[in-house]
């Protein structure tokens, strides 16, 4: 299977991929910071914003499934809002595009448990969200955003 991984260079990113390339698949990374992987044939460092380079190395990869981890999560600086919304909401909506128009067979997308309000007790699916940050904000509105997609 051809796997595209967002966030790659990510701590989960970087795992995901060792993994799956353990098991025969063949891999993709891209993000926007480097990584270790950058000395391979097998990562690509591309903003997900700008649609135009991404949309390019996309359609030229032809993946068969895309695995978005891609988001910014850094919880320290919780004050640059747009910061967010750009790298989390932006982002994810140039992938579901660019999986609409390369009819992409399937698309895994990593929310968080963020979106849910705080409980003292396991948290399930079917919880009420509502998010106490930017973040989990954000990745409701990704949520949604699939949702309506697909």
């Amino acid at each position: 299977m051809k796997i595209l991984i967002t966030g790659s260079s990510g701590y989960i990113g970087l795992c995901l991929f060792s993994f799956l390339k353990s098991k025969k698949n063949k891999i993709l990374g891209i993000d926007k910071k480097k990584t270790k992987l950058n000395k391979q044939n097998n990562f690509i460092k591309c903003n997900l914003l700008d649609f135009k380079k991404s949309f390019k190395i996309i359609n030229n990869y032809k993946p068969d499934l895309i695995i978005h981890l891609a988001a910014e999560s850094t919880l320290d600086n919780i004050s640059n809002k747009k910061k967010y919304v750009l790298n989390n909401v932006h982002v994810t909506k140039n992938i579901l595009e660019i999986s609409k128009i390369i009819k992409l067979k399937y698309f895994i997308f990593s929310s968080t448990a963020s979106v849910y309000a705080p409980l003292n007790k396991p948290i399930e699916e079917k919880y009420f969200k509502k998010a106490k940050n930017i973040y989990g904000k954000t990745k409701i509105l990704n949520e949604q955003g699939i949702i309506k997609e697909f």
